[in-house]
């Protein structure tokens, strides 16, 4: 390409040659024998003839990493939180500034106290004005010590399940009742029992008609609310049928009932389902291997003859007895032995 100097207007002066500045800016300039000519250095644009390239496109952004959760130190939980109000007192610790702010624990720790649930936890534990029975900075450990000292008094007293006394804990709890006053009071109420409980056991069986225990009399003594409970023989019921469902039985109300109108209590109810959970497996496994006319063997037909005295189950253990025996002589046989009450009993004796 060739410049007519004539139509230059604006010069710059490039090796002696004149030549237009916008031209020359682009990165023309005059070589001799080939006049103005296209010469792109560092600093001038690029060959209007070659397109120039399509820049590459920016890289999008990494997206940033989502933020963890804020780790809670143990450190700050309150030892006494329960799991049922662990995520409120959590929600409640985030919101007034999580780890980043010291007191946030403390306002956690108190609006728990002011929500209706902690109560549901800890029955008893404010007074009618709102405050709580207890001093320090954790007065919840001290509830649950209390509680805890309240019911080893009852277990180590009575021969009755203590969790039915927990009204009367929080009543205890209410009236500011000390673990040491309460283990006084329970003490000389039992000398009392153990001092004439014929005659009391004899009043109950005139004026109720049933028969009870030394330790269901201390209970009712304690307990208006139990002593109701003693009469209808609803604790007795409880006890055998959580003592079954303890061993893996689940028994009808109607056989709960029969075996409390035979008598028994809760270290009997113990016995007998203890036995059954181990022995009820090797019974059935012999009625269908000697061809027995009925090839299981279940709680209500062990009972019937260890608690009953039916002659036909016992007749039937004995039979399976006796054929295993033949089967398996030199000592393989299952030793059922007749007990001091006309049942059978199996590897342990009922």
């Amino acid at each position: 390409m060739t410049i007519d100097p004539r139509s230059i207007t604006r010069i710059t002066r490039t090796q002696g040659t004149v030549i237009d500045q916008a031209t020359a800016d682009e990165g023309w300039t005059y070589v001799p024998g080939q006049g103005v000519v296209f010469t792109p250095d560092s600093d001038s644009g690029s060959d209007p003839a070659t397109p120039e390239p399509e820049p590459e496109p920016e890289p999008e952004p990494e997206p940033e990493p989502e933020s963890e959760p804020e780790e809670i130190s143990s450190l700050v939980i309150p030892p006494w939180m329960p799991d049922g109000l662990f995520e409120q007192w959590k929600a409640e610790y985030l919101a007034a500034g999580g780890n980043a702010v010291d007191g946030a624990a403390a306002i956690a720790t108190q609006r728990v106290r002011e929500s209706s649930e902690y109560e549901t936890y800890f029955p008893g534990i404010k007074r009618e004005d709102g405050s709580i029975r207890f001093a320090g900075a954790n007065p919840e450990q001290q509830y649950m010590a209390n509680m805890a000292a309240f019911r080893n008094t009852v277990q180590d007293l009575l021969d009755i399940n203590p969790d039915i006394f927990t009204e009367e804990y929080v009543d205890l709890i209410k009236g500011d009742v000390s673990p040491r006053e309460f283990t006084t009071r329970a003490n000389a109420l039992y000398a009392r029992v153990m001092e004439s409980g014929d005659g009391i056991r004899q009043w109950y069986a005139d004026a109720h008609n049933i028969d009870v225990t030394n330790s269901a009399i201390l209970a009712s003594l304690m307990s208006r609310r139990v002593e109701e409970a003693v009469f209808n023989r609803e604790i007795t019921m409880a006890e055998i049928g959580g003592t079954a469902s303890q061993h893996n039985f689940a028994i009808t109300e109607q056989f709960v009932d029969m075996l409390a109108d035979n008598g028994m209590d809760r270290q009997r109810a113990q016995q007998l389902f203890g036995t059954a959970e181990g022995l009820l497996p090797m019974l059935s496994a012999l009625a269908g291997r000697h061809g027995d006319a009925d090839d299981t063997f279940d709680i209500e037909e062990l009972a019937a003859s260890t608690e009953f005295y039916d002659p036909y189950q016992t007749a039937r253990l004995e039979r399976l007895q006796a054929a295993e025996a033949a089967a398996f002589t030199g000592g393989a046989a299952i030793d059922y032995r007749r007990n001091e009450r006309g049942g059978v009993s199996g590897l342990n004796e009922l």
